[in-house]
């Protein structure tokens, strides 16, 4: 009896937090945050992930090509302060700047 209590119990909190997924509202709340950031043009490839009670998000934000690598360094720990004042839940981000439009130069050897 206690067995199936403690069973219903963990379903109903897996339900209410969406343990085997995250909320798309959390998603497209940080894909709005990070995108009006100032200098950030766009932002794709969000990955958001609970670890424990807590959420992880991975993203990659479009930025002027010009910013040297303190000006994006900077921008980049800009978005997660403001994701992680703004989102509940979130930890931290991680996010790959990287320059706007096709002109990105390969590295070469």
């Amino acid at each position: 009896m206690v067995a199936a209590g403690q069973r219903c119990s963990a379903l109903q909190v897996a339900r209410n937090r969406n343990v085997a997924g995250v909320d798309p509202h959390l998603v497209d709340q940080i894909e709005h945050a990070a995108a009006h950031t100032a200098a950030v043009s766009s932002v794709h490839d969000i990955r958001v992930r609970w670890e424990g009670h807590r959420l992880r998000a991975d993203l990659a934000g479009s930025v002027d090509p010009s910013l040297n690598v303190a000006e994006a360094h900077r921008l980049a720990h800009a978005v997660e302060h403001e994701l992680v004042q703004t989102v509940p839940h979130l930890d931290a981000a991680v996010i790959h700047v990287e320059p706007n439009g096709p002109n990105e130069t390969p590295l070469t050897n």
